[in-house]
């Protein structure tokens, strides 16, 4: 994939991707390979936007884009 069309975020980015939403889940309005928890976003919505980002990408690309997931709790 980087070889041919470029990084994941890249990719996500050319798609238009950037800041689309499902319910309280949004792509990164600054780095597209990150989905951010608006506050409210339910488990549901943060796995239909992951779904979405990767169909779109698969329609246009013909990649499929795997998860790689890291869960970051506020401090304190």
């Amino acid at each position: 994939m980087y070889e041919q069309i470029g990084p994941p975020g890249h990719v996500i980015e050319k798609s238009s991707l950037k800041g689309l939403r499902i319910g309280g889940a949004e792509v990164s309005r600054k780095y597209a390979n990150f989905i951010v928890n608006l506050g409210s976003a339910k488990t549901k919505d943060i796995l239909e936007l992951i779904g979405a980002v990767r169909y779109r990408v698969l329609e246009e690309t013909g990649f499929c884009l795997m998860t790689e997931t890291h869960f970051v709790l506020p401090s304190g």
